[in-house]
């Protein structure tokens, strides 16, 4: 597995990038919380078969409020699928 400083810059851009797409307001975001990877139960097709789940925590430094993201990734590949707010589940 992938870790460091390198993957969550890595992770933490394509988040941001991905959700400023969306219409979030993200130019204040900071990552401020990765999980451990976890295994995905619905298989997200951008992805091959080493993929895994990251629910990562981002604070907007503007308004304080705190963004639960759930980020499926390769870490073979270092490629990212799915990006979404976390369901709560």
């Amino acid at each position: 597995m992938i870790y460091g400083v390198f993957f969550r810059q890595l992770l933490a851009t394509a988040v941001i990038g991905e959700l400023a797409d969306s219409g979030y307001d993200t130019e204040h975001w900071r990552l401020d919380g990765l999980s451990r990877p976890h295994k995905i139960v619905n298989a997200d097709p951008k992805l091959g078969a080493n993929q895994v789940r990251y629910q990562a925590r981002f604070v907007d430094d503007a308004t304080g409020y705190v963004y639960n993201i759930s980020v499926n990734c390769d870490p073979v590949t270092i490629a990212f699928g799915v990006i979404k707010e976390a369901s709560g589940k």
